[in-house]
């Protein structure tokens, strides 16, 4: 009954932190998350992708298949940004100090890239690309046991819809 109390609790603190919390595999001795050279090796994976999908895009881009403009631009600097995000993740496993953060700013690096993909029509050939490289991204949240909705990133999986947004300023008489 005890047991019953905590793991209702936990599995509000998990919804509240956005992540996944799987009991039934912890309570039968399966591994919570996949070890470190299954992740090397998933970021591996991840890291071929975005460079097979940054070459399609090339393509895709050379043969006027997309309006040249901010979006280009935009869409370079996704990537470029979800490729460093992969090769710091990449980094901090090798040295053993990888977290959910880090997974996390993985995650969000592909976000702006699934967010152009949903408003312009690239070629079938990147979008098989960028399907693929989403779905390597759903295993490393998996990895991570992070709750990851792409129609909603981030907190939503807490229930938290709305991002904070604005200017603030502390009140340093608090």
């Amino acid at each position: 009954r005890d047991w019953q109390a905590l793991r209702l609790d936990m599995n509000d603190l998990t919804r509240a932190y956005g992540l996944a919390g799987n009991w039934s595999a912890a309570s039968q001795g399966m591994p919570a998350r996949i070890d470190d050279n299954q992740v090397k090796q998933l970021l591996r994976t991840i890291g071929q992708r975005a460079d097979t999908f940054d070459k399609g895009l090339d393509r895709a881009f050379v043969n006027g298949q997309y309006d040249t403009g901010r979006g280009k631009d935009e869409i370079r600097r996704s990537v470029q940004d979800l490729k460093q995000a992969t090769n710091r993740l990449r980094d901090r496993v090798n040295g053993r100090q990888s977290n959910t953060l880090d997974a996390e700013e993985v995650l969000r690096g592909g976000t702006s890239i699934d967010g152009f993909m949903q408003r312009y029509q690239l070629s079938a050939q990147s979008e098989r690309n960028w399907i693929a490289l989403r779905g390597d991204l759903d295993k490393l949240a998996s990895a991570y046991n992070v709750g990851w909705d792409w129609s909603q990133p981030g907190y939503a999986a807490a229930g938290y819809l709305h991002p904070i947004t604005g200017t603030y300023q502390l009140d340093v008489n608090r």
